[in-house]
Parts: structure tokens; C-alpha cells; sequence
């Protein structure tokens, strides 16, 4: 869906066009990382993004956890880390390199 618009194109569009796109199943989302980036960094960052957007404080707090927990196993996240989340009715599933 998104991949109708360019780089300088309207966000607003863009955003209407993602979130017509999720009311119609499920929704995914893939990170590729480009540089080194530590656990509590990536946590952190995603979190913050996802809090001003939603109320469900305790399932940002448990999903930065599970982001932290899951970076901190690896290390730290390197050139070429993938993360995908995969969004559904009935929740999210997280793959850190696979």
C-alpha cells in the first residue's frame, strides 16, 4: 500500500493509507537495521514512538521488555538485524532475525 507514494510524498496520505490498510487484516512491520544500536536504545525508541499513540500503558511497558530482553540476548543490534512485528486481532509477534 505504501508503496505508492514516494519519499517527499504527503505523510498524511501515507498514515490514511497504512491505517485503512490494518482495518483490513492483519498488518506487518519490518526493521532492518544499518548500524550497531543497544538493547535499551531500540527498546526505548520503539516504546516511545508506540506510547503517544496508545493508552495501554502496561502493554508498552511489557513490550519493551520483551524488546530489551530479546536485543540484550543478541547483544546488541548490528548491520543487517531484522526485526518484524507481525500485528493481529489477536496480538503481536516479534522476530528478531527470522
Amino acid at each position: 500500500v505504501l508503496g505508492e507514494f514516494s519519499a517527499s510524498a504527503d505523510k498524511k496520505k501515507a498514515l490514511e493509507a497504512l491505517l485503512n490498510g490494518a482495518k483490513k487484516g492483519p498488518v506487518t512491520f519490518f526493521l532492518n537495521f544499518n548500524f550497531k544500536v543497544g538493547a535499551e536504545k531500540v527498546a526505548s525508541s520503539i516504546t516511545d514512538s508506540i506510547s503517544s499513540r496508545y493508552s495501554g500503558a502496561r502493554d508498552v511497558a511489557k513490550l519493551k521488555q520483551i524488546l530489551c530482553d530479546g536485543v540484550s540476548a543478541k547483544g546488541n543490534t548490528v548491520k543487517g538485524t531484522t526485526m518484524q512485528f507481525d500485528c493481529s486481532k489477536g496480538g503481536v509477534k516479534i522476530s528478531l532475525d527470522g
